[in-house]
């Protein structure tokens, strides 16, 4: 994808400095249940490894117990296909997972299935060409399976196909449906940015000891921030010219806002809320439901509610006749093969087996969300997810999906210095004005470094 490819190299400050907003995932899809139902007759049909060749693979990826479990039975089920491959599981959860990864990948010793998130594509690309162009491997993995815009808009780097996404991700807004008698709200209706605000305002003066919405620092800038200014300038911030979509005075609009979340009480004190950042609902006043609602990704939002028998989502906050809803739908994670695997072609198979084969897409359920292939959607799809509340999340957000974000707009250093403008007005550190001057000039220095 041509708007993705003229990125500088920033990998090694985005490897401390990324914004990796994908919590704890969906409920556990009982990945030790029996997946022999009809499904299990594509069993007979995987062709299995020729040759006797003893092949070792290694596989990375982060998560929870119940991804973990779900992963881990897939490949049990496909080295019992293939008695001659041995499949190396490396998992556990994000934290240093980026630079461990990163190093291993710039040395030529990352594991043949290299687990990814979306916006860390580009600034691998750009520092050197590490992986194995999937397009080249159509004869052995079913690329139809798969949405082709959705590959050009995330996985495409100058017409190379460098993964296969593991399943489909979007930000997402949820509530305890009882504050609709309590506070009289419409949840129903259409919800403003203004709307978000008053609400808030309403639960704290109910009850000082309680905020409307759980969000850290990171959730602010990913939930609040970016999508409030894309809407704003109908665009991705950063445009594919690397310059900003947005103006200095509609950077302070949206500043100004996140300020009166901070000072009208609508969330919780910063210097709080980021006590459990990338975490927020394990703050314990979400656990004790002194929240009310959760800005989230969608994987999070089934396994990490206060109040499951309450949930609802709403719609989005949107600016009045906006053209950009900014809601972004993108990967949940992406499977890449470097280059510097001995095995490509099988790691390809393997990878074949995991996103499409129904056996496997019943014995990983949700634990990635919803599949990203159409033929393990197929098979999921009839077990359900068992939240109402989660199906309608993902059918609202695929209907009403906002412009994808090039690689400028995700970049990790932009992002942090979006979250350095937060915490500036969080903490009242100066005037909205001032901080918006300076978070100006310091986007446009980023952005001339991106295209030296």
């Amino acid at each position: 994808m041509k708007r993705w490819t003229r990125i500088v190299s920033m990998a090694l400050v985005g490897i401390m400095t990324a914004v990796t907003l994908n919590g704890c995932m969906p409920v556990d899809s009982n990945p030790g249940s029996s997946a022999q139902t009809d499904a299990g007759k594509a069993a007979d049909q995987t062709s299995s490894s020729s040759g006797d060749e003893k092949i070792m693979l290694r596989m990375c990826w982060w998560g929870n117990d119940a991804r973990h479990k779900a992963t881990l039975a897939a490949i049990e089920e496909y080295q019992k296909r293939n008695p001659n491959v041995k499949i190396d599981a490396e998992y556990g959860g994000k934290e240093g997972y980026r630079q461990k990864y990163a190093t291993q990948l710039a040395g030529g010793m990352a594991p043949d299935i290299l687990t990814v998130d979306a916006p860390w594509v580009a600034e691998f690309y750009q520092e050197g060409d590490f992986f194995a162009d999937l397009y080249q491997y159509k004869d052995i993995l079913d690329l139809d399976q798969f949405d082709s815009q959705f590959l050009h808009d995330y996985l495409e780097m100058e017409g190379k196909l460098t993964g296969l996404p593991a399943g489909v991700n979007s930000m997402t807004f949820t509530v305890d449906d009882r504050i609709a008698e309590e506070f009289g709200v419409d949840l129903d209706g259409p919800w403003s940015w203004e709307k978000l605000h008053d609400v808030g305002m309403k639960v704290n003066a109910a009850n000082p000891e309680q905020y409307f919405m759980v969000i850290d620092s990171m959730f602010m800038v990913t939930h609040v921030f970016k999508p409030y200014l894309s809407q704003l300038s109908n665009d991705t911030i950063i445009k594919d010219d690397y310059t900003p979509a947005f103006t200095q005075e509609q950077l302070a609009q949206v500043l100004a806002y996140i300020r009166s979340l901070y000072e009208d009480k609508v969330v919780e004190p910063c210097q709080d809320a980021d006590l459990f950042l990338q975490a927020p609902t394990t703050n314990p006043k979400w656990l004790s439901g002194d929240f009310k609602a959760s800005a989230c990704w969608l994987t999070s939002m089934s396994s990490d509610q206060a109040y499951p028998n309450h949930i609802k989502t709403i719609e989005y906050p949107q600016v009045e006749g906006t053209k950009n809803t900014g809601i972004l739908v993108r990967p949940v994670q992406i499977y890449s093969i470097p280059k510097s695997s001995k095995h490509v072609e099988e790691a390809a198979k393997f990878l074949d087996f995991l996103l499409n084969d129904p056996v496997a897409a019943e014995l990983q359920g949700f634990a990635r969300s919803y599949p990203a292939s159409k033929a393990a959607l197929e098979v999921t799809s009839k077990m359900g997810i068992g939240i109402e509340a989660y199906d309608e999340a993902y059918d609202y957000d695929r209907a009403h999906a906002g412009i994808p974000e090039n690689a400028a707009s995700s970049n990790s250093e932009l992002e942090q210095a979006l979250r350095t403008m937060v915490e500036n007005v969080a903490y009242g550190k100066d005037t909205t004005e001032n901080i918006a001057k300076e978070g100006y000039a310091s986007v446009l220095e980023i952005l001339s470094r991106m295209t030296r």
